[in-house]
Protein backbone atom coordinates (compact mmCIF):
# COMPACT_ATOMS: atom_id res chain seq x y z
CA UNK A 1 0.00 0.00 0.00
CA UNK A 2 2.85 2.45 0.81
CA UNK A 3 4.93 1.97 -2.00
CA UNK A 4 2.35 1.61 -4.59
CA UNK A 5 1.12 4.92 -3.65
CA UNK A 6 4.37 6.64 -3.91
CA UNK A 7 5.16 4.83 -7.10
CA UNK A 8 1.35 6.11 -8.10
CA UNK A 9 2.24 9.66 -7.30
CA UNK A 10 5.81 9.05 -9.52
CA UNK A 11 8.30 8.94 -6.89
CA UNK A 12 11.99 8.22 -7.69
CA UNK A 13 14.94 6.41 -6.57
CA UNK A 14 12.21 4.54 -4.50
CA UNK A 15 13.86 1.76 -1.98
CA UNK A 16 12.17 -0.31 0.55
CA UNK A 17 14.76 -2.14 3.00
CA UNK A 18 13.93 -4.61 5.82
CA UNK A 19 15.26 -3.55 8.99
CA UNK A 20 13.70 -5.91 11.36
CA UNK A 21 16.74 -6.97 12.14
CA UNK A 22 18.64 -3.89 12.85
CA UNK A 23 16.59 -1.87 14.63
CA UNK A 24 13.53 -2.39 17.43
CA UNK A 25 11.29 0.55 16.19
CA UNK A 26 10.16 -0.36 12.73
CA UNK A 27 10.41 -3.12 10.27
CA UNK A 28 10.47 -1.27 7.32
CA UNK A 29 11.71 1.76 6.08
CA UNK A 30 11.44 3.30 2.58
CA UNK A 31 13.40 5.98 1.36
CA UNK A 32 12.25 7.86 -2.28
CA UNK A 33 12.73 11.43 -3.80
CA UNK A 34 10.97 13.98 -5.16
CA UNK A 35 11.94 16.42 -7.63
CA UNK A 36 10.19 19.80 -5.81
CA UNK A 37 8.97 20.98 -2.55
CA UNK A 38 5.14 19.98 -4.30
CA UNK A 39 6.33 16.80 -5.61
CA UNK A 40 8.18 15.72 -2.21
CA UNK A 41 4.25 16.69 -0.36
CA UNK A 42 2.05 15.25 -3.58
CA UNK A 43 3.92 12.02 -2.44
CA UNK A 44 3.46 11.95 1.53
CA UNK A 45 -0.41 13.24 1.14
CA UNK A 46 -0.88 10.27 -1.17
CA UNK A 47 0.56 7.78 1.18
CA UNK A 48 -1.10 9.53 4.04
CA UNK A 49 -4.35 8.83 2.06
CA UNK A 50 -3.92 4.89 1.28
CA UNK A 51 -3.15 4.54 4.91
CA UNK A 52 -5.77 6.63 6.66
CA UNK A 53 -8.27 4.60 3.48
CA UNK A 54 -6.95 1.66 4.39
CA UNK A 55 -8.08 2.10 8.05
CA UNK A 56 -4.34 1.81 9.39
CA UNK A 57 -2.39 4.57 12.04
CA UNK A 58 -0.47 7.29 11.73
CA UNK A 59 1.76 8.40 14.57
CA UNK A 60 3.36 11.05 13.33
CA UNK A 61 4.86 13.05 9.85
CA UNK A 62 7.15 15.64 10.22
CA UNK A 63 9.06 17.86 7.63
CA UNK A 64 5.60 18.87 5.15
CA UNK A 65 5.48 22.43 5.91
CA UNK A 66 9.17 22.61 4.45
CA UNK A 67 8.75 19.94 1.49
CA UNK A 68 12.68 19.58 1.99
CA UNK A 69 12.18 16.05 3.71
CA UNK A 70 9.08 14.73 5.07
CA UNK A 71 9.23 11.67 7.90
CA UNK A 72 6.04 9.18 7.83
CA UNK A 73 6.06 7.29 10.97
CA UNK A 74 3.65 4.39 10.18
CA UNK A 75 4.33 2.47 13.58
CA UNK A 76 6.21 -0.67 11.72
CA UNK A 77 6.77 1.57 8.55
CA UNK A 78 9.30 4.26 8.05
CA UNK A 79 8.65 6.65 5.30
CA UNK A 80 11.49 9.28 3.80
CA UNK A 81 10.02 11.44 1.34
CA UNK A 82 13.66 13.69 0.31
CA UNK A 83 14.33 16.37 -2.61
CA UNK A 84 17.53 14.96 -4.51
CA UNK A 85 20.16 17.00 -2.61
CA UNK A 86 18.36 16.46 0.81
CA UNK A 87 18.88 12.75 0.35
CA UNK A 88 22.35 13.07 -1.24
CA UNK A 89 23.64 14.79 1.56
CA UNK A 90 22.60 12.53 4.58
CA UNK A 91 22.78 9.25 2.52
CA UNK A 92 19.95 7.15 4.66
CA UNK A 93 21.12 3.94 2.23
CA UNK A 94 24.50 4.10 3.58
CA UNK A 95 23.43 4.43 7.02
CA UNK A 96 21.15 1.40 7.68
CA UNK A 97 23.06 -1.06 5.09
CA UNK A 98 22.47 -3.37 7.55
CA UNK A 99 18.67 -3.94 6.76
CA UNK A 100 18.12 -5.76 3.57
CA UNK A 101 16.86 -4.47 0.30
CA UNK A 102 13.32 -5.90 -0.65
CA UNK A 103 12.91 -3.39 -3.75
CA UNK A 104 14.75 -1.32 -5.58
CA UNK A 105 13.88 1.23 -8.34
CA UNK A 106 15.14 -0.43 -11.19
CA UNK A 107 16.58 2.97 -12.63
CA UNK A 108 18.23 3.81 -9.53
CA UNK A 109 19.96 0.57 -9.17
CA UNK A 110 21.50 1.17 -12.46
CA UNK A 111 22.78 4.27 -11.04
CA UNK A 112 23.99 2.71 -8.20
CA UNK A 113 25.48 -0.09 -10.45
CA UNK A 114 27.17 2.69 -12.21
CA UNK A 115 28.61 4.45 -9.56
Amino acid sequence: MVLESALDKKAIKTIVMDISQVNGMADYMMICTGNSTTHVNAIANGILKSVQDGGHKVFNTNGASEGQWVLLDLGNVIVHIMQESVRNFYTLEKLWNNGKIIYLDEEYALQIKEA
